[in-house]
């Protein structure tokens, strides 16, 4: 990244602003900042042509307490406008974005199981209670393995231009690659493998137009059916069929076939052991053959110091075939990563001997890693018959365990095989099945759906803007009546915090903005007024947007499809004035337009500079000239309406004077 010249384009499942991006010291020596954050922002400010974008997965709710919250916002939250973070929900019903990429200036890229989060930290040594792995909590989180790999030339290109794919998709925007002259090849890190073909394995699921590509499935059924001599496999999850039926053929045609497989003993969570630690039981239920048993070995790491054991977090997606195939991605070997969710793998083929050796010493080292021992004994252990199973049985070193997992048939559990099919489907959920299923509902087309979405949408609103006009309710927007109703708090130190908060919840509802103003003034006169409406407002205004941000996105998707991404390209190039537009000549209620930029592509710090510039000029006027507003519209005489025009145009013209002011600054035009 310090080395970027133009682009850093990422790509992940999880992304966070924290996560800390330094070795094993853990303080950066290249003057930068240690998390992930406020290196873009410091390298943002170095470099007047680099542009950083941000491809994240629109995830679950399901994971948001695992998660770093508001990740648009808070990803740009005082940063230059050149990050841009684009939440990526492109996929059917039940699938995640699950691609890990960076690539810098188009030259390298970085692809594997690792996400630029929280709590992926190590070292190889995986030392038990090391103080250095600590999440933001400050709470420490247990060793953790996984592997990337790193490619310039053809293949860097290849997978930018796979990237830069994904992210039209997501927002609309296409973006042309830009390659700089310097090489961005980090100094220190020398190539395993050189001038050899690579291939890329995706899976993309069929999607409004988005073919079914299952290359990542295809290539591995394809790897390791051409296996005669060892297999060996780093992988979280084992569910997969198709995997366990490969294995069981390749075993019963090569007899001189052995496999180890690496995974983690269990998933962790319940509903993981639920799904994914019950789909790895069934899976290791294919080999309980006596026959099978004697060839492949199940292994779940642990690491041990002063007698404390704990077990090792297996996140990689590696395999490894004959010393012929080398591959490295983010699929899992489960049923989600074949067809389901987005996958990008990188596969070696070695064209030579010196390819093939250094393909078995990557081998090597990741096994010895796990055995605990050094690179010399294992090569000691294979000196016989090269055999992967008596490098295994041999046991490992005294500061590692490696558990055989059983293979015995998996209990029966009623709610396993009622919730596996959901989380860990063979094919997309499609929506009117599982709507069906579920609830006994008709089959609904994709047009009759967004219709049915956007009229419960647009009575919502409507009910909202009708609770306070023709309920009884309306009345309390009337100033004076709740000046009344409340005048007891005029002289109170609570009410300059109070009406705050009645701001923000005011603008979770749909209350009427302008009363409030109207209110903060007649109780506090027009300087604290000002100073309480404009707060509040900003207030109001950042909590509605962050519930759009929440819950907007899909709606706002669902009602206006593609339009929406024109919207946000708009939005892109000219959100402080839009937004400031949006304040001067509102098209829609205060809520209703802050929930829509929420959910739109508009930067946090953009969409508050433009409420700032659009809303102040207007407070101002209602707050300072209040007075003189309500004597014009009870006595509409030439000297009263002379007022009122003057003012409306002052306002105006003062909204649009700081807009442009604000654009100068900021360099826009």
């Amino acid at each position: 990244m310090f080395r970027a010249q133009r682009s850093i384009l990422i790509v992940g499942w999880d992304v966070d602003s924290r996560t800390p991006l330094a070795g094993e010291d853990m303080e950066p020596d290249d003057g930068g900042p240690l998390t992930l954050g406020d290196l873009l922002t410091h390298l943002l400010e170095r470099r007047p042509d680099l542009e950083i974008r941000i491809l994240l997965w629109d995830y679950s709710v399901l994971y948001s307490l695992e998660r770093e919250p508001l990740p648009r916002i808070t990803l740009g939250w005082q940063t230059p406008p050149r990050l841009t973070v684009t939440l990526d929900d492109e996929l059917p019903i039940g699938a995640s974005h699950h691609q890990k990429i960076v690539v810098i200036d188009d030259s390298i890229a970085y692809t594997g199981g690792l996400d630029l989060t929280i709590r992926r930290w190590d070292t190889r040594e995986h030392q038990p209670g090391d103080e250095r792995r600590k999440g933001p909590d400050g709470e420490i989180y247990g060793p953790f393995h996984d592997v990337q790999m790193i490619v310039d030339g053809a293949a860097a290109g290849a997978i930018s231009e796979l990237a830069r794919a994904r992210w039209e998709r997501a927002c609309g925007e296409k973006i042309a690659a830009r390659k700089a002259d310097s090489d961005p090849w980090p100094d220190g890190l020398d190539a395993d493998i050189q001038d050899v073909p690579i291939a890329i394995a995706r899976t993309l699921a069929e999607y409004e137009g988005q073919e079914e590509i299952c290359e990542v499935r295809s290539s591995v059924i394809e790897m390791l059916s051409a296996a005669s001599r060892s297999i060996y496999i780093e992988n979280q999850y084992l569910t997969t069929k198709l995997v366990s039926q490969a294995l069981r053929q390749q075993l019963g045609e090569n007899p001189d076939l052995e496999v180890v497989v690496i995974c983690p003993e269990s998933p962790g969570g319940w509903l993981e052991a639920k799904t994914m630690g019950a789909g790895l039981q069934t899976f290791l239920s294919d080999f309980s053959e006596e026959s099978l048993q004697s060839r492949i070995r199940f292994l779940a790491p642990s690491v041990v110091r002063d007698g404390e054991t704990e077990p090792l977090m297996i996140h990689a997606k590696l395999m490894i075939v004959d010393d012929r195939w080398l591959r490295v991605g983010s699929a899992n070997l489960n049923n989600r990563s074949m067809a389901v969710d987005s996958e990008c793998d990188l596969i070696v083929e070695a064209q030579n001997n010196e390819h093939a050796a250094a393909i078995r010493d990557i081998r090597q080292r990741l096994l010895s890693e796990h055995l605990g021992i050094s690179a010399e004994e294992l090569e000691r252990r294979l000196d016989g018959d090269g055999s992967l199973i008596a490098a295994v049985d041999a046991g490992p070193g005294p500061n590692r365990k490696l558990k055989h997992l059983d293979s015995s048939e998996p209990a029966a559990d009623t709610l396993t095989d009622a919730i596996q099919p959901l989380t860990d489907p063979e094919q997309p959920i499609d929506p009117d099945d599982f709507l069906g299923n579920a609830f006994g509902a008709l089959k609904t087309s994709t047009v009759r759906l967004r219709l049915l979405r956007l009229g419960f949408g647009g009575i919502a609103i409507v009910a909202l803007i009708l609770l306070w006009h023709v309920t009884p309710l309306a009345e309390l927007t009337d100033p004076e009546t709740l000046s009344q109703r409340i005048g007891a708090w005029r002289d109170s130190t609570w009410a300059f915090p109070a009406l705050v908060l009645a701001f923000v919840a005011g603008s979770l509802v749909a209350f009427p903005i302008t009363v409030l103003f109207i209110l903060a003034a007649m109780l506090l006169g027009p300087w604290q007024g000002f100073l309480c409406a404009l707060i509040g407002s900003l207030a109001g205004a950042a909590a509605s947007y962050g519930l759009g941000a929440i819950l907007g996105r899909q709606v706002v998707d669902d009602v206006l499809g593609k339009f929406r991404h024109a919207v946000d390209r708009s939005l892109q190039n000219n959100g402080v004035a839009a937004a400031a537009l949006l304040r001067v000549v509102p098209v829609a209620p205060f809520t209703v337009i802050n929930v829509l930029l929420g959910s739109s592509s508009l930067r946090f710090g953009d969409y508050m500079l433009g409420t700032v510039l659009g809303m102040t000029p207007g407070i101002a006027v209602i707050t300072f000239l209040g007075d003189r507003l309500g004597e014009a519209w009870r006595n509409p005489d030439i000297t009263n309406i002379s007022l009122l025009i003057i003012a409306i145009l002052g306002w105006i013209g003062l909204a649009i004077g700081l807009q442009i002011a604000a654009r100068r600054v900021r360099g826009d035009d």
